[in-house]
């Protein structure tokens, strides 16, 4: 077991000081591995799990105390038709962030918990307490799913809380945490709670579909349109916009029972979509089968509070039929939305191009909830853009074209950030032609790579640029994006660049978040401006059959825990690298407790795709504080650092020899490969 610290000014650490804070314990630890941007040093094994006071000592003093293994979130999800906000009667919220739970069996520091669920015993699973904002204890929640990154837990039924702000405090299971952690704030808002209009148009005895919808949408607060079992052939052209609080509902809970065809498009026409912006609609329990033109199946469309749920969408087109088949579901500048239970196909030609030749595609989305799915891809998988606290679990995606699907999260249209992704099945295709990446990180090229100016604000809270003396390839420079010092004073460090002030032409200021804790220096800091990717948690998912999933340029905060890849030809990457035009970093990664079964290696390795020269000279890390801890390796797989990887963690990691499929000899087994030369400060323990 290691403390890991980075910062400035750790060459010259004496000893590293950590504290149990329920025992006071205390361990005066001698750095193992130091320079001025980091230390390590190791921990007894005898450790005992609690949260601790961690601080260094130097000969100019002693610096201040950090908290470790104390509860953390980073951003929540709730159930709610407004964001951030509670059902004060058996509303769900999702905590996600670092040391959220811990095992009260944890023998050691590191032992976080695995994902539990309400059936495990009460007394493992954390608790979680809303708190009155004068800090009395109010109201224990139904913890319903918990890890060490994340927790679900659910309002009880009956509770009826009073409108307004709550403290959040959790019990992660260490003594310290005993009386419970304030963690955050959350709103109670009894407005917010999704409500339907218990008012019913039915389809023949009401009229005909699209009277039925008609009826619903003139219909004050919305209604629902119940549809027979039956196939409904639908005409051409024919669009369904679903009004404010309308609801499309197949009448059984059979959703191939009410089959609505689309067989006739001369356009391309979206089959399902709101009607209103910023509206709340929803359609369950029936199937949309498209087997002609077509731009898109289902389209939540700037909706906030739609839902797609125990429904089919599928999009079946000829081989031969041009143009290609769309995505069966699209979602873009929705809020608060809910796919759930659905089965999305997609088929036919796979000239499109990305990404509107996959099984879904989600752009500018906020609060969702992508849940029990099963995605069956005829071309590629699915996409992911510029979007916010998602939610994607419990999910398989099968690749059956040969066009093996590739799955991705990208930044095109602008940040992508904090999302989870947990407990999904993702299978490919072992016969596909084309090999797209499992799951993989894209985003072009950055919006500004050079010295930070003198325009830097000392406090750290701003940090200067001159155009003229940067590379600025792709982007303008704005709020949103991802700040990086990857060379010289603060290096390692990342922000949100919060505003934009132009001093003078080419001269501007990034105003960031929150401030640097080592504040940028003109003319020797070298600073990365891209599009955010970051926030992610990849949290007990499978991979089988595969080809890589990886972190494909820009990644910041990133967590793999308790994964597993099965035939997954390059396993897990962190790679960072310079890409259209871009310095993007790959910093702060964690793959823990993973399990690798005749696959490829976990990398931190690193690229230069034929990029210009810099306009400075050049030679920091493109990953930087990388953690390989505790991972299962079964076959030839090793843990691999090479490249421009600075400041990385090799930890306890186990490697075993398998038998693969088409072959009876045992491979491997592997081990831990590090590449000289470009590579800095890298511990194997």
């Amino acid at each position: 077991m290691a403390v890991f610290m980075t910062g400035s000014g750790l060459g010259d650490v004496i000893t590293v000081r950590c504290c149990a804070l329920a025992t006071q314990e205390c361990h005066d630890l001698a750095p193992t591995q130091l320079w001025d941007g980091s230390v390590k040093a190791l921990l007894p094994a005898s450790t005992a799990a609690d949260i601790m006071e961690v601080s260094v000592n130097t000969p100019i003093g002693t610096s201040a105390t950090l908290l470790v293994n104390s509860p953390a979130v980073d951003w929540m999800w709730t159930d709610s038709w407004a964001s951030g906000a509670l059902n004060p009667d058996g509303g769900r919220l999702r905590l996600v962030g670092k040391a959220l739970s811990f095992s009260p069996h944890a023998q050691h520091a590191i032992d976080c918990a695995p994902l539990t669920s309400a059936s495990t015993p009460p007394s493992i699973l954390p608790k979680v307490t809303l708190l009155a904002h004068v800090g009395s204890a109010l109201l224990d929640l139904d913890v319903t799913l918990a890890s060490c990154y994340q927790i679900e837990a659910v309002v009880p039924a009956g509770a009826n809380l009073t409108d307004g702000l709550y403290t959040i405090a959790i019990n992660n299971g260490l003594p310290s945490a005993a009386q419970g952690i304030p963690v955050a704030s959350v709103e109670v808002r009894a407005s917010a709670a999704p409500t339907w209009s218990p008012a019913v148009f039915r389809v023949g005895a009401n009229g005909n579909l699209t009277h039925c919808l008609t009826l619903a949408a003139s219909t004050a607060g919305g209604a629902t349109v119940l549809v027979p079992p039956g196939v409904y052939s639908m005409p051409a052209d024919e669009q369904l916009l679903l009004g404010v609080g309308v609801q499309l509902v197949g009448e059984t809970t059979d959703a191939a029972a009410v089959l609505l065809h689309w067989d006739s498009n001369t356009q391309p026409i979206v089959a399902i979509s709101g009607g209103v912006p910023a509206s709340a609609w929803a359609v369950r329990n029936l199937t949309v089968l498209v087997t002609s033109f077509i731009a898109n199946g289902v389209h939540l469309n700037g909706c906030s509070g739609c839902e797609l749920t125990n429904a089919v969408v599928n999009v079946t087109l000829p081989p031969t039929m041009l143009p290609p088949p769309q995505n069966p579901l699209y979602i873009s500048n929705a809020a608060c939305w809910k796919v759930t239970d659905a089965i999305l196909v997609h088929a036919g030609n796979c000239s499109a191009s990305w990404p509107h030749n996959t099984g879904y595609f989600i752009s500018n989305a906020t609060d969702g909830l992508f849940s029990g799915n099963t995605v069956l891809c005829g071309c590629q998988g699915h996409s992911t853009d510029a979007s916010q606290r998602l939610i994607f679990e419990g999910n398989t995606v099968l690749s059956l074209g040969l066009d093996s699907q590739g799955d991705g999260f990208s930044s095109f249209r602008g940040a992508l950030r904090d999302i989870y992704v947990g407990r999904n099945v993702d299978v490919g295709n072992p016969a596909a032609t084309k090999r797209w990446e499992s799951m993989t990180f894209d985003g072009p090229g950055g919006a500004y790579f050079g010295f930070a100016s003198g325009d830097s604000a000392p406090d750290g809270s701003a940090v200067g640029v001159s155009l003229g003396n940067g590379y600025a390839p792709q982007f303008p420079l704005e709020a949103g994006q991802l700040l990086a010092i990857m060379e010289g004073p603060g290096l390692g460090q990342f922000r949100t660049v919060f505003a934009v002030t132009t001093l003078a032409p080419g001269r501007l200021v990034l105003q960031l978040d929150r401030p640097l804790s080592t504040p940028a220096v003109a003319a020797a800091s070298v600073v990365s401006v891209v599009q955010y990717k970051g926030g992610f948690t990849f949290e007990g998912n499978s991979w089988r059959n595969g080809t890589t999933v990886q972190l494909f340029g820009t990644a910041a905060d990133v967590v793999f825990a308790g994964n597993e890849f099965d035939s997954v030809e390059a396993a897990l990457l962190g790679w960072g690298l310079t890409y259209q035009g871009g310095w993007q970093p790959c910093y702060r990664l964690l793959n823990d407790a993973n399990t690798l079964r005749c696959s490829g290696d976990i990398s931190s390795m690193t690229s230069n795709s034929s990029q210009p020269a810099p306009p400075i000279p050049f030679a920091g890390p493109f990953n930087h504080a990388h953690v390989h801890r505790r991972n299962v390796l079964q076959g030839a797989s090793d843990v691999r650092v090479e490249g421009y990887s600075w400041d990385v963690l090799v930890d306890g990691n186990a490697f075993s020899a398998a038998v693969c499929a088409g072959s009876d000899t045992p491979v491997g087994p592997g081990s831990v490969l590090v590449e000289p030369g470009t590579t800095q400060q890298i511990l194997v323990i």
